[in-house]
């Protein structure tokens, strides 16, 4: 079992609200690959990573607003395109 896995199970356990991000699609290279999950607490408790660190910051953020929310959300992140 993985260690996103494992800690899901433990928050669950403890009736943590939970927010979960997965990479559900990857076009030419990516820093992880589909599948790659990131999960989060309203307390601030995280395990995972989606990005590898580039985008971490901004999954954060929108994971803290589906907690709020009670909505899901499907955000598309790509390379920084040259000024």
């Amino acid at each position: 079992m993985n260690d996103v896995q494992e800690q899901l199970h433990h928050w669950v356990a403890k009736c943590e609200e939970i927010a979960l991000a997965t990479v559900v699609g990857v076009r030419d290279s990516a820093p992880r690959p589909a599948g790659a999950r990131f999960a989060l607490t309203r307390s601030g408790s995280m395990v995972g990573s989606v990005s590898g660190g580039c985008v971490e910051s901004d999954v954060y953020e929108r994971a803290l607003t589906v907690l709020d929310r009670g909505a899901p959300a499907l955000v598309s992140y790509g390379p920084a395109k040259p000024d």
